[in-house]
């Protein structure tokens, strides 16, 4: 679809890549990697066509719809939520548009009396109404509002305006017109930042159905691993292209340094070698003829260079006292926002050891939970414990508003901690990347990620056992992230967190608590037991089978009698009867029809072709009305057949597993 030929981007003389090349197939999945400004969203905006290049060539293949997801969105904010999403189906709205045309000039045409006009834009209009209804445009507006409800909105949302949503949500609005457009080739910045993790799930099952092309950035390795099958890594100006989800590319990656520092330094001593036996005889006029032709054999070596990973992050959090057994217990408490009850007569307890996610719908109650430990949030009824060694740090899920833009990093750090924490503070700030003069940047020109690293050292410096943690790793790169993992894991104290990040959850909880309508359910183990425990998919976008039809396509549990299984059979053949029923019942309804119409058409073109007829204009116009109206019925009826077809046919294999 796309080819990228060496090409080359500068932004202020500074080059982002060199002679960089990169092929899109289509139905390819790449997942774009490389380091905080390494020019992955630029990559993206340069397949999009929307960044010129310094040097190389962008070819592409025939025509092809590209769309992308770009963390900055603007949009028409007087439009509501159903009217947006639907906006972005401009394919299916050109459809539309040629159909209109095609009926106005037929009703011209039969106005005119033309016949043979109106037999040729009969013919037009059955052929766009086919490719119409083959598109979806018939279904397009409940395609619509799967893909919002998927995304997390409400079925009241839908008549809401573009404008009275929050920067996040009309993220998510602008996605949902993306995913509508169904474009060939899907560019995705960050598709996940603004999504709770049951949307990003749904989200995860959307695109593994999609047929297009996707290349996406994204810090969430869980998703990468399942979603692409090669990773782009762009690293120090060049791209490597990597056929691995992103768990096995780092293992290759590994490898391949590896092989290549030891092919370096291989190379290295030779050189040594050869060096030394230059500056040995290169004064002995008997070896001259040698030295002159090592001399020349050294200068045409290409030499090996190897890129040296700069130091990460690397830093602990300061512990105090061993805690209680039980540090928090939370009894028959009642939350509320105005009218709006969260909880009512929670009950919550955490024990020493305690690592616990909370997971769960967006707006189901989980800060709310933290905040709550935290103080942030009072309640109305019942008790709230914490033990009196709990020395507690929470770190909320908008803390980069909390920090001052005015202080430097190390004035911001130092703020607020105990005085003979204070000779810390420069440590701990090179352990998150603040080295020398960094630390004296003001707040205000840091990024996202530099911010988030700020926050996290201000914890990292006081001492603590209970840590609350609300979407800790929003803003931070793989690195960071895989750096904060590995410090909570050393972390002695218990941890209460919200992450949208599956693989951070898996290496750090033991317990995970699912939040929904104000109950809380435990389940012992981390992310990947979880998913296998509550065996929830979240897949809202496909057409949905019959609830029969789900109920007896389940798998079987334990082996049955042969009396159960005689029940069993017969429950499902019932199933299967009633939920093709109505299906069969419509397709034959339609299969009649479409045989009745033939045979009309049949007789109006024999009356056509009659000499009477031809001698008669006020007839043949009438006829040739009749036979455009059956032309336009019959296309919208075969249309109809085929995706009745393939309705059964998916009921039919759903009964088959």
């Amino acid at each position: 679809m796309i080819r990228l030929e060496n090409i080359t981007k500068t932004y202020g003389g500074v080059p982002l890549f060199s002679e960089l090349s990169l092929h899109i197939r289509p139905g390819v999945r790449i997942g774009l990697v490389g380091a905080n400004g390494a020019g992955k969203t630029t990559l993206l905006n340069i397949l999009a066509g929307e960044t010129e290049l310094d040097e190389g060539t962008r070819i592409v293949s025939g025509k092809i719809r590209v769309g992308m997801l770009r963390q900055e969105i603007g949009g028409d904010e007087d439009e509501t939520l159903l009217a947006s999403v639907l906006a972005g189906a401009t394919h299916i709205s050109r459809m539309q548009a040629a159909m209109e045309a095609a009926t106005g000039r037929l009703d011209e045409a039969e106005r005119e009396g033309n016949l043979d006009r109106v037999e040729k834009l009969a013919a037009l209009y059955s052929e766009a109404e086919e490719r119409f209804a083959g598109a979806g445009g018939y279904f397009i507006e409940g395609k619509a509002k799967a893909i919002i409800s998927g995304l997390g909105f409400k079925e009241e949302d839908m008549e809401r305006r573009v404008g009275a949503f929050s920067g996040g949500w009309r993220m998510r609005i602008y996605l949902a017109r993306l995913l509508l457009s169904e474009p060939d080739l899907l560019l995705l910045d960050e598709p996940t930042n603004h999504l709770d993790l049951e949307s990003s799930i749904w989200l995860e099952s959307f695109l593994l159905a999609y047929e297009g092309g996707l290349v996406i950035i994204s810090h969430d390795r869980y998703f990468l691993n399942r979603m692409v099958d090669a990773i782009a890594d762009i690293d120090y100006k060049k791209l490597t292209l990597y056929p691995y989800p992103y768990d096995r590319y780092i293992e290759e990656k590994e490898k391949r340094r590896a092989l290549l520092d030891s092919a370096a330094n291989r190379q290295h001593k030779e050189i040594e070698r050869q060096e030394r036996f230059i500056e040995r005889f290169r004064a002995k006029n008997t070896k001259a003829t040698v030295v002159q032709s090592r001399i020349k054999a050294l200068a045409k070596i290409d030499r090996i260079t190897t890129t040296r990973e700069s130091s990460g992050i690397g830093f602990k959090f300061h512990e105090t006292g061993r805690i209680s057994n039980i540090p928090v217990e939370v009894g028959q408490v009642k939350v509320a926002y105005g009218e709006n009850i969260v909880y009512d007569r929670l009950d919550f307890i955490m024990r020493r050891g305690d690592r616990i996610a909370l997971v769960g719908p967006n707006g189901a109650g989980k800060s709310t939970l933290i905040k709550l430990l935290s103080g942030s949030v009072p309640h109305l009824e019942g008790r709230v414990r914490i033990a009196e060694n709990v020395s507690m740090k929470y770190f909320a899920q908008h803390q980069l508003d909390t920090l001052n833009p005015k202080n430097s990093v190390l004035e911001e750090v130092i703020s607020g901690i105990p005085f003979g924490a204070i000779p810390r503070a420069r440590t701990i700030l090179g352990g998150f990347l603040f080295r020398k003069d960094d630390v004296d940047k003001k707040v205000e020109i840091l990024s996202g990620g530099e911010k988030s690293r700020v926050a996290l050292a201000k914890i990292a410096l006081s001492p603590t056992n209970l840590l609350l943690l609300d979407e800790p790793t929003n803003h931070l790169d793989l690195k960071s992230r895989q750096a904060l993992e590995k410090s909570l894991a050393q972390y002695g104290g218990c941890i209460l967190f919200i992450s949208h990040d599956r693989a951070f959850i898996d290496a750090v909880a033991n317990k995970i608590v699912h939040v929904e309508n104000g109950e809380l359910t435990e389940f012992l183990g981390n992310w990947e037991y979880y998913e296998k425990k509550r065996g929830e998919r979240i897949d809202r976008y496909k057409a949905p089978l019959p609830a029969v039809v789900n109920e007896a396509a389940k798998a079987s549990g334990p082996k049955k009698s042969r009396k159960e299984s005689r029940k069993e059979a017969a429950r499902k053949r019932k199933a299967v009867n009633e939920a093709v029923a109505p299906v069969k019942k419509e397709i034959a309804s339609i299969e009649k029809r479409i045989s009745e119409i033939d045979k009309q058409t049949e007789a109006l073109n024999t009356q056509l072709s009659d000499q009477d007829t031809y001698d008669n204009p006020e007839k043949s116009r009438e006829l040739g009305k009749q036979l455009a109206h059956l032309n336009k019925e019959n296309g919208q009826l075969i249309a109809k057949w085929e995706l009745l077809s393939k309705e059964l046919e998916e009921i039919n294999s759903a009964m088959a597993r």
